[in-house]
């Protein structure tokens, strides 16, 4: 008999499932034989074989070097076809907007960063549309080839009602979704840039990692991982930033006094300084004595907001964003600090630095839009 309609969904649905394991298993486990693919994932070989042959037709996967075999034809490794797919991240900060492209591979192709100002103005956004197709136009092969471009805002973003929404600090004005989707060309799948800016550290390794992610940028984020997975990723969670470190302390953008923003963003670090980054800290290397009392003291509070997310999590805690690349430089005066806070004697070796320093929450946007789309 003739399969019904709904047989043949049913069949067509467990194809693309098929489909789908073997090139997410190519993609992190890869490069893989089809032997290997064939007992990974319990499918029969002729099974395999059909699916690899319909995504090496479609340009996904190819055949890389042969395994070495004592008798018999070698058998040839199949691989993620780097340059067939590309995703865009774009993040978006008071200061600066930072865009970044991976390759299907999800490896770093090129990045750029440029000044841009935030304004609630649709002319505003639309720099930023300009921004990111010339940027798009320069790095990807074509418009087939981009399965999609994911933004990083500095703003807590929620799914509300199946729609994305970024609720204002107090005295703290936030990028407006609506005026950003009405202003710009393509759709851009926004998120929070230190959700972001986790993701991409946890994104080869996400089936086995559980990390609290701490972004240091212009301002403070955060993010927690739990099982390889932004833990409720459309809430408001993980404000770092605004855990109080001191007591009626400096005031801080949302309005309140003694938040850890208020000492260790780099917006907070720059005001206390006068004077850009760069130059403050070719100043630390001066030993210039202001200077060095100030990054003394940066890293003092530092040192607190790291040490309480230890103890509420008892987890591995990774700093990314602008000044993580400046800590890497002092890692030993900082674990030096965290040693002396911890209440049971630990090592600060749970305390790692990010990989892709201030373009994190781009990297991390553009990964996630390629994970998505190796999910569907």
């Amino acid at each position: 008999m003739p399969e019904t309609g709904e047989e043949r969904a049913t069949t067509r649905l467990v194809r693309l499932s098929n489909q789908r394991s073997v090139l997410n298993t190519l993609f992190y486990d890869g490069p893989l034989t089809s032997q290997e693919l064939t007992r990974r994932l319990r499918l029969s070989h002729p099974t395999i074989s059909t699916i690899t042959k319909g995504l090496m037709e479609m340009g996904l996967v190819v055949r890389g070097d042969t395994v070495k075999t004592i008798d018999g034809r070698p058998p040839a490794k199949l691989q993620i076809a780097e340059n067939a797919r590309f995703s865009v991240g774009a993040h978006v900060t008071g200061g600066h907007v930072r865009i970044a492209v991976v390759n299907f591979a999800g490896n770093v192709v090129e990045k750029r960063k440029h000044p841009f100002a935030i304004e609630q103005t649709g002319a505003c956004w639309r720099l930023f549309d300009s921004l990111l197709e010339s940027f798009i136009k320069d790095t990807v092969a074509s418009e087939a080839s981009l399965v999609g471009v994911g933004g990083a805002v500095q703003a807590p973003v929620e799914n509300v009602a199946g729609e994305m929404r970024l609720p204002g600090l107090v005295g703290d004005p936030q990028p407006q979704y609506g005026l950003i989707q009405a202003s710009i060309g393509r759709k851009v799948v926004m998120n929070n840039d230190a959700k972001m800016a986790a993701y991409a550290q946890v994104f080869r390794k996400k089936r086995h990692r559980d990390v609290v992610f701490l972004l240091l940028g212009r301002e403070i984020g955060g993010a927690i991982i739990s099982d390889g997975k932004l833990y409720n990723e459309g809430r408001k969670n993980a404000e770092f930033g605004h855990m109080t470190v001191e007591l009626d302390g400096r005031p801080c953008a949302c309005g309140k006094r003694g938040c850890l923003s208020g000492y260790c963003s780099a917006h907070a670090l720059r005001a206390q300084a006068g004077v850009e980054l760069d130059a403050f800290f070719a100043g630390v290397e001066a030993d210039r004595p202001d200077f060095c009392a100030l990054w003394d003291e940066y890293l003092d509070y530092l040192a607190v907001g790291i040490n309480n997310l230890r103890m509420i999590f008892d987890t591995d805690v990774i700093i990314g964003g602008e000044m993580s690349g400046y800590i890497r430089k002092c890692r030993e005066r900082l674990d030096t600090k965290l040693a002396m806070r911890n209440s049971f004697g630990e090592p600060a070796n749970y305390m790692r630095i990010g990989e892709y320093g201030e373009f994190d929450a781009a990297v991390g946007a553009a990964l996630y839009q390629l994970d998505r789309f190796l999910e569907t």
